[in-house]
């Protein structure tokens, strides 16, 4: 046998006696009970189910997905999982659902349960609202993907997580704020009364067939695309290292991106709006105009990209 073969051998076998002993010294540490090792923490389904009229439903959770849908009957009612490592507290006051999580994980459980049998996957909270519902809700988790789609109509929605997705669909409010960072967020026919707010980082934001009092779209790093926009007041949609693709029906506009080309259609006539266009480093089909009898105003900045936008009118 050759000699570093030999070293390679012994210095394995030393490693491996030390990782044993570490074991063995924080199991006595931690008073691990060995035969409860290869066994999972206590896994329970539960149902919540509101007991009066709710006007509010708080969520405040981590790490794990949330989605929001009809309920056939009358009541909110919160269908989850929980084990004895991460366990949640609802409570119901004045009309108002909370649901918080108790976090008792530490940091040896990853090792000791993913090690001889792996945590049980956690599934998504399930909030059922009836149709009849009219009040306000929100929701904030992290690395937790949020989904909404339910016929009620909600006062407020604010839907706030990070390292996941965000996707609303068929939704009619009074106000809306979707935020994120690292992932997407996208709305689909969602209408409001008052303000959509859109904010993620290092993603995409899409917006189909959707309509507001006024709306703003924030990214970085990602693409803006606003199909079908409608806004009686306002549009704004800014980006950085992103195109914008757009097709918007609003009296005040304003598109800024940069290294990206800004493109599209707005409902109506150029003749309409005063116009402040700017790019560099490429072409351009629009140029600052003023129309002091106007009061629609169209703002575009870009920079390594192209604008070309064209009017219906």
């Amino acid at each position: 046998m050759r000699k570093s073969l030999k070293i390679a051998l012994i210095t394995a076998g030393v490693l491996c006696a030390a990782g044993l002993i570490a074991a063995a010294a924080g199991g006595f540490l931690f008073h691990w009970n060995m035969e409860e090792l290869d066994m999972v923490p206590g896994y329970e389904e539960k149902i919540f189910l509101a007991q009066s009229d709710t006007r509010e439903v708080i969520l405040k959770v981590a790490s794990r997905s949330v989605r929001i849908e009809n309920n056939s009957s009358d009541a909110v009612q919160i269908e989850y999982s929980q084990d004895d490592l991460i366990r949640y507290i609802l409570t119901e006051e004045d009309g108002t659902v909370t649901m918080t999580q108790e976090n008792k994980r530490h940091w040896f459980d990853s090792f000791r349960y993913g090690m001889f049998s792996g945590i049980k996957t956690s599934s998504p909270i399930v909030v059922k609202l009836p149709a009849g519902f009219a009040g306000a809700l929100s929701v904030q988790s992290q690395n937790g993907r949020i989904d909404a789609e339910a016929s009620a109509f909600l006062e407020r929605c604010r839907l706030l997580t990070s390292n996941a997705r965000v996707a609303v669909k068929n939704l009619t409010c009074g106000e809306l704020e979707a935020r994120s960072s690292n992932a997407a967020i996208q709305l689909k026919n969602v209408s409001a009364e008052g303000s959509i707010t859109a904010n993620t980082s290092n993603a995409s934001v899409l917006m189909t067939a959707v309509s507001c009092k006024a709306g703003a779209v924030k990214t970085s790093n990602g693409g803006l695309r606003l199909k079908n926009v409608t806004a009686r007041e306002r549009v704004e949609a800014q980006t950085s290292n992103g195109s914008v693709k757009f097709t918007v029906t609003a009296p005040q506009i304003k598109l800024q991106s940069s290294n990206g080309s800004i493109t599209g259609r707005i409902n109506g006539r150029e003749t309409d709006y005063s116009i402040s266009c700017k790019t560099s480093n490429s072409s351009q089909n629009l140029y600052d105009t003023e129309r002091p009898e106007s009061e629609n105003r169209l703002d575009i900045a870009t920079s390594n990209g192209k604008v070309q936008v064209r009017f219906t009118n």
